[in-house]
């Protein structure tokens, strides 16, 4: 109450004083220093209240009027340091000790000032210049120029604190070694980061924060080995949850599943966590335990954080995904690792075709891949008319990016690069794809340009009697797929266009349908017509095959998988005859009207595979009679991958 009172009486006097002023303009400097005198106590007493703000705004009025007045400026100064405004302080006090440098109190206020905000580094080094010896400006330059990405400048500060510490607080020697570190692992040099990190455990070997950071460290840098040294000392002098949980990650990252798998057993023990539940979902669901990988995503989120209900939400539409893929969709995005491809075919035509391809794909970032392939092909024809054997190398290069957002997920996929045929040339190619998943159902997008001859199946395509270009297609094609209750359901459309002028539209359909047990009832339709007439190639102006059959199948995540099935089908097609050239060396050409034919045909198929950690192999064959005749056509293929 004294203090509002007193307020009170000074701002009173302030009043009169200024009226007084008014109307007695002949004793103004009488009036004015009555004035400046009640007005500066009423900034002191201010200032001993705590009201520091409006302390600070006295001030600033009375330097306005007093600009060289000490006393006011160390008022001013001390409103600002303790109204929580260092920088400002700092200025003022600055020139307080420039005008007076023996002024009792003004260095030690300044430090103080100077050790409550984060300076730039200009000023940091204008401190160290002013007092090398003071350990805390150094800290404040290391700091800065640690935070303004000047690392090795950093460095060479925090070696300078280490051997010669100076006067002043400053962090203790463990606190400088851990920013020194933090240092070296923004520098990108991890390894010294790990070194410094072992340095300071050196001194307390019973800090576990210590023994943890450096851990984490060494597991950012891909020292498995050491940093499952660290996590096994930390787990005897503090066990905890957590980090059974985090070396569980790290025997993963090693390989050794069933110790991760004890791991998050003992955590969740110890403290249920929804991190752990994921963790062993994803074991399960890794090697085929689709029913206990479902019961551990059920169990993770149970009252788990928003982020892990998410997790858990794509675990389960990826296994979804697994359990049911998507009919007809294309492979977009390779895993990481090599993959070797064969694929051969052949038809009664004389026709045969090979194509050997070699990829590495690696990780660039978390969802990032990046690929490079080479490529074998031949393609050859055996008629009595004609003989050709057309070798072709290629290269390609890729890559494909992936976004995950709970069940829904997209991928972008872009490759190009060449062929390279002794007979046809150089030919580029080039493919792009859009896929989108949410849960198990996909939405496939494809763009592509391609030589023609593998889709047209004609080695004419490739190297035409004439002497002009090989056949160029330009493709685009939608596909989408997915579960509908107990069926499967497939459909995809593609229009091609020809560089020869004509065009190609496609459309495949799939269901299928579980009996029971391991047999499925299928159904398969394709339609396919072409705009123009051609000589080199088959070119119904409509054809189309309605399948359905029969397929047995046992599928699993890991380990041993089979599936064959057998399609009778019927099938009708319009077609114009090819006739004999009139005179003999003259190109063959159509003639006559449109003719409708049918046929019953006959497909099946079957393939294998092995998928163990690390590594997968997998093999098919096929057979199929077509294009409403006596057309048969058989093919095979075989993958091998070899993940890093």
């Amino acid at each position: 109450m004294r203090v509002v009172a007193r307020l009170a009486l000074l701002g009173l006097g302030l009043c009169v004083s200024a009226a007084l002023g008014a109307q007695q303009p002949r004793r103004t400097t009488r009036s004015s220093s009555g004035s400046i005198a009640v007005r500066a106590e009423l900034a002191t007493v201010l200032l001993q209240s705590g009201r520091y703000d409006e302390a600070a705004r006295e001030f600033r009025v009375l330097l306005a009027r007093e600009p060289g007045n000490f006393e006011y400026r160390l008022g001013l100064a001390r409103a600002l340091a303790w109204g929580d405004k260092p920088r400002e302080a700092e200025r003022e006090l600055v020139q307080l000790i420039a005008k007076r440098p023996n002024t009792a109190g003004l260095d030690s206020l300044l430090r103080s000032v100077r050790e409550a905000y984060d300076p730039r580094v200009v000023d940091a080094a204008q401190w160290v210049a002013t007092e090398p010896n003071y350990a805390p400006y150094r800290v404040a330059l290391a700091r800065a120029l640690a935070r303004e990405h000047l690392f090795s400048l950093a460095i060479v500060h925090y070696d300078t604190l280490l051997a010669r510490p100076g006067i002043g607080r400053v962090p203790d020697r463990g606190t400088l070694l851990r920013e020194m570190s933090d240092v070296y692992v923004s520098a990108g040099d991890r390894a010294r980061a790990a070194e410094r990190l072992r340095a300071a455990l050196a001194d307390a070997p019973a800090d576990t924060a210590l023994r943890h950071a450096l851990a984490t460290m060494l597991l950012d840098a891909r020292d498995l080995a050491a940093a499952r040294a660290q996590y096994d000392t930390l787990l005897q002098l503090s066990p905890s949850a957590t980090l059974l949980r985090e070396r569980a990650q790290l025997r993963l990252a090693l390989g050794d599943r069933a110790g991760a798998e004890s791991d998050l057993w003992t955590s969740v023990g110890l403290q249920p966590s929804g991190e752990a539940y994921l963790l062993l979902g994803d074991l399960y669901r890794e090697r085929g335990d689709y029913r206990g990988a479902r019961s551990m995503y059920v169990a993770a989120r149970q009252g788990a954080p928003a982020n892990v209900r998410l997790a858990v939400a794509g675990a389960l539409a990826q296994m979804d995904r697994e359990e049911r893929p998507a009919m007809l969709a294309p492979l977009v995005g390779d895993d990481p690792g090599w993959r070797l491809t064969e694929d051969a075919a052949a038809d009664n035509l004389g026709v045969a075709y090979s194509a050997l391809a070699l990829r590495r794909t690696v990780a660039v970032a978390a969802a990032t891949r990046f690929s490079l392939g080479a490529e074998w092909r031949q393609l050859a024809e055996r008629t009595a008319a004609r003989r050709v054997d057309a070798t072709g190398v290629g290269a390609n290069v890729g890559g494909w990016q992936e976004v995950a957002y709970g069940p829904a997920l997209a991928r972008l996929e872009l490759q190009g690069g060449a062929l390279y045929h002794e007979l046809g040339g150089t030919l580029a190619v080039a493919r792009g794809g859009l896929a989108v998943w949410l849960y198990a159902w996909q939405l496939d997008l494809e763009l592509a340009r391609a030589p023609a001859y593998p889709s047209l199946f004609s080695a004419e395509a490739l190297v035409p009697l004439d002497g002009g270009q090989p056949l160029i297609e330009r493709d685009a094609a939608v596909t989408l797929g997915g579960p509908a209750g107990p069926l499967d359901v497939g459909v995809s459309v593609q229009r091609s266009l020809l560089s020869d002028g004509n065009r190609r539209l496609t459309i495949d359909s799939y269901l299928r349908y579980p009996i029971g047990g391991n047999l499925y009832a299928l159904y398969s339709g394709t339609g396919l017509g072409f705009a123009q007439r051609s000589t080199i190639y088959w070119d119904p102006s409509r054809y189309s095959a309605q399948s359905a059959g029969l397929e047995y199948s046992v599928r699993h995540a890991r380990g041993l998988s089979f599936a064959a099935r057998v399609l009778p089908s019927y099938a009708t097609s319009d077609e114009a005859p090819i006739l004999p050239p009139a005179t003999a060396g003259e190109p063959a050409v159509i003639r006559g009207p449109m003719t409708r034919r049918s046929a019953l045909q006959l497909g099946a198929s079957a393939d294998i595979g092995y998928r163990a950690h690390g590594w997968e192999a997998a093999g098919a064959v096929s057979y199929g009679r077509g294009r409403a005749g006596d057309y048969q056509r058989v093919g095979a293929s075989i993958t091998i991958r070899r993940a890093p």
